[in-house]
């Protein structure tokens, strides 16, 4: 009999540690399966896209399989294919429309653009490869020596165009400070457009921009 129980946990285990859901494989510490295993609660641990592509760490995950909808909770997600790292309090995504949203001391690595970012609120829209982030934004481009604080950007990934029309502040490797409400960052050859901004530059000689 003692045995027979050990068989049955050990299968439990193996069970709990390796799952397949139609869009996602659950590797996690526990697991439990409802609405004849359309929903699904896991616990610490990691899951993947069926395709690879998404890799998600984090402690608590919820799974609709009929309405393809994931939450996870408290970790990080990697999306190779664009080449962004993700940490997040909650995460949505809605595999349906291709939309991922992240809330709560998010911050993301943007290896491509060589952005480091961080917001209370981010979409990533992955069909159209763009990322908005609001509540408050600090950005970081270390490729260009670019700081930015701003409320809310539009990243259009795919042409590396970066724009605000909030209350902004730049500052640039040459500690010059721009404020300003209505900015347009080309990453790819580092051309500022900014309007209606006050230019403090790093020898406190100050200019209006129109």
């Amino acid at each position: 009999m003692k045995n027979k129980i050990t068989i049955i946990l050990f299968l439990t285990f193996i069970m709990c540690k390796a799952l397949f859901a139609e869009e996602y494989k659950f590797e996690v510490k526990e697991i439990e399966l409802t609405d004849n295993a359309n929903i699904i609660k896991a616990y610490d641990g990691k899951i993947y896209s069926k395709d690879k592509d998404l890799e998600i760490v984090a402690e608590k995950f919820n799974y609709n399989k009929k309405l393809d909808l994931l939450e996870a909770y408290n970790g990080s997600a990697l999306i190779n294919s664009n080449n962004l790292n993700i940490k997040f309090n909650k995460l949505n995504i809605d595999n349906n429309k291709s939309i991922l949203k992240a809330i709560g001391g998010v911050k993301i690595i943007d290896y491509k653009n060589s952005l480091d970012i961080e917001t209370k609120t981010l979409i990533f829209d992955k069909i159209n490869n763009f990322l908005t982030a609001t509540d408050g934004v600090e950005i970081n481009d270390t490729r260009n020596t670019l700081n930015i604080l701003t409320k809310s950007i539009l990243f259009d990934r795919e042409n590396q165009i970066l724009k605000s029309n909030t209350n902004s502040v730049l500052q640039d490797k040459y500690n010059n400070i721009f404020k300003t409400k209505n900015f347009e960052h080309n990453l790819s050859n580092n051309v500022l457009k900014i309007t209606d901004a006050i230019l403090e530059q790093a020898d406190k000689n100050i200019f209006k921009i129109k």
